[in-house]
């Protein structure tokens, strides 16, 4: 079955087309409770997203006007002021943060507002001699639902930061698997290098349930029956049960192997992965909001394949990129080449 983030629908082109901005500075927790006997003083942040031009979107004033999130100050200040107020101010330490993922998202639904957070970050330690120990991962979604949404996506997004960042100040640093700064520059490469699915051009034939099965290229079904168009469009697949042949729907499926070719399933049928450099694209169809109807931004659903997109909503052909580690679809403006 699709992985529970198997979309991620927030354009940059759209982030990149919003006229007005809003500013994410990270609140301190209520009541700051310093950490006693931590080991590191000082952050310093790697941001390695895909798209580094903002924190994504949200929706703003009494018209839902679309805003494009920016830290305010910049994010490097406010995670070193969070060290310091949370009880590492004279810790001789140093960690570095390495940001993957940090977007924000709303979408105007029945009256009310349904608001996303998703976060991905890595934190290592400084282990001396250019090396870099990890601490810990973050890899969270947050989900609101309300009248209004921002404030409380920004609140609970703060509050991760923090206690994130808290939970590692007195952790020592492992002597083992130590990385170098290039390393870790690299970590998504890495981590490709590892997954059969990114290391051959001779892809596995048959049905894959999920992501990780065809990561690790391991077909749940070794002989399915795809059905294809005259020109040579994927239509359906069936599979075998019993003494018959079932039509399998999309949403019960994340990709087809036929021929050498990758199909990934979509909400809108199939569409074939081509791989560009060291990342899996495709040109799909997603969901565009009307500026009068349920929703007021585009399809800013993380996740949640159809059933957060409103239903009178036009559609945008869109390109997207498969998220190495859950298999999301992440839409791009271009493919980056890396």
């Amino acid at each position: 079955m699709k992985s529970f983030l198997s979309t991620l629908l927030l354009f940059a082109a759209f982030v990149a087309g919003a006229q007005h901005t809003d500013y994410f500075t990270i609140g301190l927790p209520e009541k700051v409770q310093p950490v006693s006997g931590a080991r590191y003083g000082r952050v310093r942040l790697l941001d390695a997203r895909y798209d580094s031009s903002s924190l994504g979107v949200v929706q703003t004033g009494a018209f839902n006007r679309l805003a494009s999130v920016v830290p305010k100050p910049a994010l490097e200040v406010q995670l070193q002021g969070l060290v310091e107020a949370q009880g590492g101010r004279n810790a001789p330490g140093t960690l570095l943060f390495q940001l993957r993922d940090f977007r924000f998202a709303e979408l105007t639904t029945s009256f009310r507002e349904q608001g996303w957070c998703y976060l991905r970050a890595n934190l290592y330690a400084e282990a001396g001699a250019g090396r870099y120990a990890l601490l810990g991962t973050l890899d969270s979604m947050i989900h609101i639902s309300a009248l209004d949404v921002t404030r409380g996506l920004y609140r609970r997004a703060s509050d991760l930061l923090a206690d994130f960042l808290q939970a590692h100040l007195v952790q020592a640093a492992a002597d083992t698997a130590l990385l170098t700064y290039d390393q870790v520059l690299h970590l998504d490469s890495i981590e490709k290098q590892r997954l059969p699915l990114y290391g051959t051009d001779h892809y596995r034939e048959g049905l894959y349930y999920s992501y990780a099965a065809l990561a690790a290229q391991t077909p749940d079904i070794a002989e399915p029956l795809p059905q294809f168009s005259k020109k040579g469009s994927l239509k359906e697949v069936k599979i075998y049960m019993g003494e018959g042949q079932e039509v399998i729907p999309p949403q019960d499926f994340y990709a087809l192997v036929h021929d050498g070719r990758i199909w990934v399933a979509t909400e809108f049928g199939y569409s074939p992965l081509r791989k560009e450099g060291n990342d899996f694209f495709f040109n799909g169809r997603l969901r565009k909001t009307v500026p009068t109807g349920k929703a007021i931004a585009f399809g800013v659903a993380f996740g949640l394949v159809g059933a957060l997109m409103v239903a009178d909503g036009e559609l945008q052909e869109s390109l997207l990129r498969i998220d190495h580690i859950n298999g999301g679809f992440l839409p791009v403006a271009a493919p980056a080449g890396r």
